[in-house]
């Protein structure tokens, strides 16, 4: 989980969230989606861009992948089950789950529904906090082992 009195990035390819190639900014978690199986795509940044709440990666700031995060939960202990697949493999699928790292917030519509968005256990992000070793979190921790 990131600091935050951690020096600033002064630039994103120096960011501890930046991650190349894709120069994809993963300092986030998702927030909550307004529609159901809503997949979660991180912002498309380039190197030298920056922000205020990038940090350097020598503060030892990290992000935690979702299969290894306490706010990633699989439905039932195993991946989402969509009708629609949106493209992407059965096999993805099966290692999928829902972020809720943010609860939802409140409306002007008292009939809104609010869904938590759906992530890969490899996705990571700089809110998210590492499942402790005897914690019963996500079930995927050794096989995300490296």
């Amino acid at each position: 989980m990131a600091e935050k009195d951690a020096p600033l990035a002064a630039s994103c390819r120096q960011c501890a969230f930046f991650q190349p190639p894709a120069s994809r900014c993963r300092r986030h978690a998702p927030g909550v989606g307004s529609e159901e199986m809503e997949l979660t795509y991180w912002p498309l940044v380039k190197p030298a861009d920056r922000c205020g709440a990038g940090q350097t990666v020598d503060d030892g700031s990290e992000t935690t992948a979702c299969g290894r995060c306490i706010h990633w939960v699989q439905p039932d202990g195993a991946g989402i089950r969509p009708d629609y697949r949106q493209g992407l493999s059965v096999e993805w699928w099966e290692q999928s789950g829902y972020c809720t790292r943010f609860a939802p917030g409140p409306s002007n519509d008292e009939e809104k529904r609010s869904w938590w968005r759906c992530t890969h256990a490899s996705d990571r992000c700089g809110d998210g906090e590492e499942a402790k070793v005897d914690d019963p979190g996500p079930d995927l921790l050794g096989e995300l082992a490296t």
